[in-house]
This record gives C-alpha cells, structure tokens and sequence, in this order.
C-alpha cells in the first residue's frame, strides 16, 4: 500500500503541521505502509522537537519566500502548492493525504487527483479560502473567493481528517461534503516527565503561567497583554516566548514588568513546569483553525486559560480542564475576577483532570490512526487507482 502526504513542513525544520505528519507517517510505515512526504525546504517559526522517523521518503522543493508581507507570501504558497502537486503527480500511483499549508493546497491537489483519478483525503489543519476572509483580505462576495469555493466544492475528497466534530460540520455545511471524516486534534504529546526543570521554572512562586508559541492573527494579543498586566507578581510568575504577527507588539507592551520571563523559545517537553497556559481564538476563526497549544498543554499537564467561544472544537473538547474567557463580554473584569478567585485548590483539581484527559486524547489520537489505515487499505482495494 502507498501513501503521499503534501505539506509545506515537515522534520527536521519545525512546524506542528509537519510534526502530526511524521507522526501518523510513522505509524503507516509500522504497519508496512510506502510512505513519501512531498514537502518544502521551509523553516518555521518557533521550535518544536521533532524529527523525521526512518522508513519515509521525504522530497522537498525549494521554498520561493519566507518573509512576512502578507500578499507576497501569498503569490509564494500559489507557486509552491502547484510545485507540490506538480512533484507528487511523478510518483507512483498513491492515495494522496493533503493538508492545508501551503494555503490552497487542496485546490491544486483537487484538480490533480481528479485528472489522474486518484483517492485523496484532506487533512484540515487550516481551511482556505475561509482563512483569507477571517483574516479580512477577502469578502465572501469577492469573484475570484467564490470561484475557489466553487471549485473546491466540485473536487471532494474521498475522506476527511478533521481536527473535531464542530470544524467537521462546518464543512459538511460550507462545502458540502459527504465523505467519511477521522476525528483528529492536533497537539497530542507524550508528557516528558523525567525532563530536568529549566531554569526559568525554578523560583519561588505558587503559580507559573505560560504562553509558548504562535500568537497570529487568529489570536487576541489583548488578552494576552491584560493576563500578563493584571498578575500578581508577588506570588506568581509568567514565562512568555512569541512568534508570530503580533509577537513584536505583545512583547513592547509588557517588557519590563517585573516578574515576566521572556525567552527565545520554549521547548515542547519543558512545557509540563508551566502550570496555566493562555491560549485564544478569534470568534471569527472559529473552525478555520484550532490553536494546537492548547491540546498540547492538556497533554503536559498544564491546566488551560482560554480566550473564545464555547462553540469550537478546542472547549467543547478541553473545557473541563481550564477556565473560559467570554469574547462578548468586558475583558478586563473577566481577567481580574478569574485571578481573584483563582486557587492552589482549584488548580490542582483541574490539572488531575488534565492527566485523565491526556490519556482520552492518546486514546482518540490511535482510533484515528486505525481509522486512517482502514480508510487507505479500502481505497487500495477498491479500482481508486486508474493512473498510467
């Protein structure tokens, strides 16, 4: 059986979207899957510990732009998703797995499997074009958004892997797709304990609070600056490391406030010492994307702060184990109220609850791996492959 994953990222250059990648590439190739990851040389922002696992053929073509300016960047993801889909399209007949970076990537692959006849599914990270309109550079009533609507409406794929039920029914609303759909969150880890403490985690504080990664334009940097504003520094501590669109304008806001620890970078199995990690979405962004932070902290053991609605997929699946900060109401007296009434009890609470969830999403992460493998065995068996 084969199989060909396309994403811009993948081991060993960082990127979450590459990492879930190598690791559902591992699992194929355990179980005797030829897997070949068609990728870029591209660098991510942040770090994440990752490594490509033996067994997968990995192809990169050569990144065009790796810079910040929105539009530039992207004309380069056009370029560079046709150049992906153009690379697969050599290999041997394979049941393509398409994720969602570069943006558009599943309109090239769309257009490709169907010309060659081949199975696809669609692993939705991200979605596009619906990003562009969240991010406000496109109007649903722009011509050029509703023809690439139109056109990936018309080219489904055969099953999808969707990071929850919530982005699933968006989809089956927006799109309206009928495949079959592999619930997978993404941000599942093993929690390193036997890792040493960094040196930012040793001190004397009741609470760290923490808030590792991406902060973009799905993400509220207000609610972040007023968390970090609004602390009680004589008792608790705060460890910040940003990339990202609104990194530079977070960090010039709270620089300097005593008790903050800013660093470069936050390496995943360090994340188990922060004890409340912040994480938010934009309403707008609501099944377009989920932060995989916050599932990643559940899985270290850390309780969760999040800022977004109860609708997505990230709190109807996490609630239990954090506290919500409602979008539609004041955000600086919902900041002041949850850390007055915040306690060690409370916390400690939560975080036993943490554990419990951590084992549900290993559980949920190998029946969609097992799934998966059905999936790709039943296209295999089936006349899919009609190519050359």
């Amino acid at each position: 059986m084969k199989c060909i994953i396309l994403n811009k990222n993948y081991p060993p250059n960082s990127g979450i979207t590459g990492y879930s990648a190598s690791l559902l590439a591992r699992y194929l190739v355990d179980r005797g899957v030829d897997v070949t990851v068609v990728t870029t040389d591209a660098e991510y922002g942040g770090v994440k510990e990752s490594a490509n696992f033996g067994g997968v053929k990995v192809i990169a073509v050569r990144a065009i732009y790796q810079g910040k300016n929105k539009y530039l960047r992207l004309i380069a993801s056009l370029y560079e998703g046709r150049q992906l889909t153009k690379q697969a399209s050599k290999l041997k007949a394979a049941t393509w797995i398409c994720m969602t970076d570069p943006p558009l990537l599943n309109l090239w692959v769309g257009f490709m499997a169907k010309k060659l006849k081949l199975p696809w599914a669609y692993w939705t990270m991200d979605l596009y074009p619906d990003a562009f309109y969240a991010a406000g550079l496109a109007k649903k009533s722009n011509y050029v958004y509703r023809i690439l609507t139109y056109f990936i409406k018309k080219n489904q794929p055969d099953f999808i892997i969707s990071l929850g039920s919530q982005q699933a029914n968006y989809l089956t609303k927006e799109y309206g797709y009928s495949s079959p759909i592999v619930f997978l969150p993404c941000g599942i880890s093993k929690n390193k304990k036997d890792e040493s403490p960094p040196k930012w985690a040793n001190g004397n504080y009741e609470i760290l609070f923490g808030y590792a990664g991406n902060i973009g334009e799905a993400h509220n940097a207000n609610f972040l600056i007023e968390v970090i504003r609004k602390i009680d520094y004589k008792k608790n501590r705060f460890i910040l490391s940003l990339y990202g669109s609104h990194a530079n304008f977070v960090i010039n806001e709270v620089k300097g406030i005593e008790g903050l620890i800013i660093v470069e970078t936050i390496a995943q199995s360090q994340l188990r010492f922060i004890d409340i990690h912040l994480a938010s979405l934009i309403p707008k962004w609501d099944h377009i994307c989920v932060p995989s932070k916050a599932v990643t902290s559940i899985c270290q053991g850390g309780a969760l702060l999040y800022f977004g609605s109860k609708n997505n997929d990230n709190w109807r699946l996490l609630g239990d184990c954090g506290w919500r900060i409602d979008p539609d109401y004041d955000l600086e007296r919902q900041v002041v109220l949850f850390l007055d009434n915040l306690n060690i009890d409370e916390l400690a609470t939560k975080k036993k609850l943490c554990e419990l969830k951590a084992i549900d999403l290993e559980e949920i992460e190998i029946n969609a791996y097992k799934e998966i493998y059905r999936l790709l065995s039943d296209l295999e068996a089936s006349d899919g492959y009609k190519i050359r």
